[in-house]
């Protein structure tokens, strides 16, 4: 069975996540345990399109990645994320960029790294993606 996972990121952050995703589904893949696993990348800037709220809908997890631009978008924390955020049972952050997180319904996700400090500051390099990402595995795959 095929596992979805989508990646929710604010378009001005797309370069940072793209370094990120391409190591992430290095390690994801290479997984045995893992092998049915897509990911959609969802961009949002002030809305998001029918096709692209239709495909979170049909994932298993969300993946947010958090930055100052992806807050400041009233989508973000508009009723209808709030029923998608609902409706999928697993949904995590990864702190992309220093931002006030902690005084949003983001504090009630689990946040990676552990650390709780942004990729953008810990890992300027991303050379510690890969620990980052086996958390991210263990956490979506407990028992792979």
């Amino acid at each position: 069975m095929d596992t979805k996972i989508s990646l929710v990121y604010q378009s001005e952050d797309s370069v940072e996540v793209a370094k990120f995703v391409v190591k992430m589904k290095e390690l994801f893949y290479s997984k045995p345990s893992i092998s049915d696993i897509s990911f959609a990348l969802i961009s949002i800037d002030e809305s998001l399109s029918k096709d692209s709220i239709d495909e979170i809908k049909k994932s298993e997890a969300l993946i947010f990645f958090l930055s100052y631009n992806l807050l400041q978008l009233k989508f973000i924390f508009s009723s209808e994320m709030e029923e998608i955020r609902n409706n999928i049972e697993k949904k995590v952050s990864i702190l992309l960029r220093p931002s006030i997180w902690e005084l949003t319904y983001f504090s009630n996700m689990d946040i990676f790294p552990k650390t709780k400090s942004p990729l953008s500051v810990i890992d300027f390099n991303f050379e510690e993606h890969p620990t980052i990402i086996e958390e991210l595995i263990n956490y979506f795959f407990p028992f792979g």
